[in-house]
């Protein structure tokens, strides 16, 4: 108790933030991401600076599909001073990301850049593998990202993240042909989170893929 008539405003806000913090992370892990979110545009109400809070504000932001907002959220997090280095790698990975879903050819130029760069700072963390992975797919190679995007899946502890992982390896096994590899890590995302938003996306390059052969098969 002593320690409460020490404590900086800046440890009290990070302490009070820390609920809306937790309280959206819990709902993020059970794939319920505009709950989550709700929690944490509150708490950024009251914290507007909170780097935590932001970083998982862009996230949510990806999962519901708001691409570009996300990118401008994340674009600004990495021009503040005060990020922790690892903190800024996140940032630069997430960022990396976005521009792979995005998929314009210049953000996929921006992307390879600092996936690569995360890779070789933080490559461990199995969150930039699956970013790796997930950009060298979007650059038209799909078989450098199936190891990366496997390993990523296998280490992964989220749901959310695992899933997201499962969609993009059958992506890329779509676009190698491999159409009962593609449908069987499809089936795998599904079982993984329902609700995952790269389903439908990973379902049409299956699609796709299923026309091209039996086109070939019928020529």
């Amino acid at each position: 108790l002593c320690q409460v008539f020490f404590l900086r405003q800046k440890n009290i806000d990070e302490n009070l933030a820390a609920r809306f913090l937790l309280e959206g992370l819990e709902l993020h892990w059970a794939g319920r991401p505009s709950e989550s979110l709700a929690w944490v545009e509150n708490g950024l109400k009251l914290y507007p600076q909170n780097i935590h809070l932001l970083n998982l504000y862009g996230v949510l932001l990806i999962e519901l599909t708001e691409y570009e907002k996300a990118r401008e959220g994340f674009s600004k997090l990495l021009e503040r001073a005060d990020n922790p280095p690892m903190m800024q790698a996140l940032f630069q990975n997430n960022l990396a990301y976005l521009n792979a879903l995005i998929g314009r050819a210049d953000l996929l130029a921006e992307a390879d850049e600092l996936s690569q760069k995360t890779l070789a700072t933080i490559g461990w963390h199995p969150s930039i593998k699956g970013t790796r992975g997930t950009v060298l797919l979007a650059l038209g190679k799909p078989d450098e990202a199936i190891p990366l995007l496997l390993a990523a899946m296998q280490e992964q502890v989220e749901i959310t993240n695992k899933a997201q992982n499962a969609c993009w390896i059958s992506m890329a096994e779509a676009r190698r042909g491999n159409l009962t590899e593609s449908k069987k890590f499809l089936d795998e995302a599904g079982k993984l989170l329902p609700s995952c938003f790269l389903l439908e996306r990973a379902l049409n390059e299956l699609h796709i893929a299923t026309l091209k052969q039996t086109a070939l098969k019928t020529d």
